[in-house]
């Protein structure tokens, strides 16, 4: 009888055929489907991105479910929403499209609650690889599947003071650099001294971090809960850290903006690959960074405003519709500076109007980008494959242990053993 009246209630009353049906199918009184985004603060062009979308199809009704809606930041407030949209992903009632702010694809990846957006771009036949940087979104998988769909990426740099690397002689083989070559190459810019630091105003945690997300995807397997910290790898990438410091290329010492060889930077667009430089040095210049000896000749990547698909949502084809929106061209023109955009249509654009306008520097400073600047930008983005990922625990445990190895305290060999077990531990609570 109860289930009867239930039933009943569905049926008749007005009040009670919104929540049945959302529940059941995905759709509100009027007819229309309904996607549900959950995001900690939405952007604006976000909000302006759903109105967009919903004016092309009238039948979609997005909903965006935000946090913090009145832009004040509390303490606090970011473990509650994560621990809120963990509680109802992990019940079955979570939204449809999370964007991952603060949330880990990683972690809900491992508990195989995310649709694979792998099979849902190789099955949509109107999507056109063709149209975005395929290596960017290829290399931001998991095990070979895809979860969180990238907006924009940032490309891992260094700036450096080209008139002061020329005057020592040095040669600079940014392309075919390890960390090894790295070292050498900072002693003999140290002897020359034009500058006294190579890198300085680095925190020997924050080096051996900048170091170890190069590695992550190696020595953490989130999917099957695997920790490799007792490699020679990661010994070596220790032991590594401890000589650039030693060598005094690295420092933790003061120094000004222009009184170094190198300053670590990222990326962060297009307009910021060229006009970066020049907030640092009269004549800098970006490099690559280096990196380990087997991914030599390799550039390391991170991703941003990335978004993923509820496994269990009963809209997966219309949420999938709606991202691929996000990466269309008009919506991607409306986040100009905020990364690089994942839309090469809306990148070359872009390359055009920098070459054809210059780029002026808040500092006043006008810069003339050259074809071979921009063929330069493109070589780079084009071998960008090492996609930096990382878990904020899995760092916790590894500069924590990492200051007992830098003190003398601990071996590397020791400090190994208690980040593989205290990791291990994590990674299988």
């Amino acid at each position: 009888m109860r289930k009867l009246n239930k039933a009943l209630l569905c049926v008749l009353a007005p009040i009670y055929l919104v929540g049945c049906n959302s529940i059941a199918t995905g759709k509100i009184g009027n007819g229309k489907k309904v996607i549900k985004l959950t995001t900690y603060n939405a952007r604006e062009s976000l909000k302006v991105s759903v109105k967009m979308y919903e004016a092309k199809h009238p039948d979609i009704d997005v909903q965006i479910n935000e946090y913090l809606k009145d832009d004040v930041f509390r303490e606090g407030d970011v473990e509650k929403y994560i621990q809120q949209t963990n509680t109802k992903m992990l019940a079955g009632n979570g939204p449809d499209i999370l964007q991952f702010d603060h949330l880990s694809a990683e972690n809900y990846a491992n508990k195989n609650i995310l649709a694979n957006l792998t099979e849902l771009m190789n099955e949509d036949k109107s999507f056109n690889k063709d149209n975005y940087h395929m290596n960017i979104i290829n290399n931001s998988t998991l095990n070979g599947t895809l979860y969180a769909m990238p907006m924009w990426f940032f490309i891992s740099t260094l700036v450096g003071d080209e008139e002061a690397i020329d005057k020592t002689k040095t040669n600079i083989d940014d392309k075919n650099w390890n960390w090894s070559k790295f070292i050498e190459n900072g002693e003999a810019l140290l002897d020359k001294n034009v500058h006294s630091t190579v890198i300085a105003n680095m925190e020997p945690e924050r080096m051996f971090n900048e170091l170890a997300k190069d590695e992550y995807s190696k020595l953490v397997d989130p999917i099957n809960k695997k920790a490799d910290f007792q490699s020679d790898e990661f010994i070596n990438l220790l032991n590594t850290v401890k000589s650039m410091y030693e060598k005094k290329v690295a420092t933790n010492e003061t120094a000004y903006i222009g009184d170094s060889y190198f300053i670590n930077s990222l990326a962060i667009s297009e307009e910021d690959f060229f006009l970066g430089p020049s907030s640092f040095y009269e004549h800098g210049k970006t490099y690559l960074k280096p990196q380990k000896s087997d991914e030599v000749g390799k550039i390391s990547f991170t991703t941003g405003n990335e978004f993923g698909i509820n496994k269990k949502s009963s809209v997966k084809k219309e949420a999938w519709d709606f991202l691929k929106f996000l990466m269309s061209e008009e919506v991607q023109k409306l986040e100009i500076g905020n990364g690089f955009t994942i839309n090469k249509n809306v990148y070359e654009e872009k390359m055009k109007k920098i070459m054809e306008d210059s780029l002026t520097h808040p500092n006043g400073r006008t810069i003339t980008v050259k074809n071979e600047d921009i063929e330069r930008l493109n070589e780079i983005i084009n071998r960008s494959s090492l996609h930096l990922t990382e878990d904020a625990t899995v760092k916790e445990i590894m500069t924590e242990e990492f200051k007992a190895f830098f003190s003398g305290q601990k071996p590397a060999k020791e400090v190994a053993r208690l980040i593989q077990n205290r990791v291990s531990i994590y990674l299988n609570e």
